[in-house]
């Protein structure tokens, strides 16, 4: 017999400029997005923000 475990999960949330500033590195699997731009970023474990890739990239809406 499973069990449902029922949880939430909140990602740290800051503006662009914020995290341009602060130029964090974000810990492996780390998830964290721009308020104001919608776009998220996930940590590697070594590379500062400015550095790292946005996620989600590549595919248009519409497209497969």
């Amino acid at each position: 017999m499973s069990k449902t475990i029922q949880t939430r999960i909140q990602h740290p949330v800051y503006t662009a400029a914020a995290l341009a500033a602060k130029n964090p590195v974000l810990l492996k699997g780390e998830v964290v997005y721009e308020s104001d731009t919608r776009k998220h970023k996930v940590g590697d474990g070594a590379t500062a923000w400015n550095a790292l890739q946005y996620a989600g990239g590549g595919i248009l809406r519409g497209q497969f």
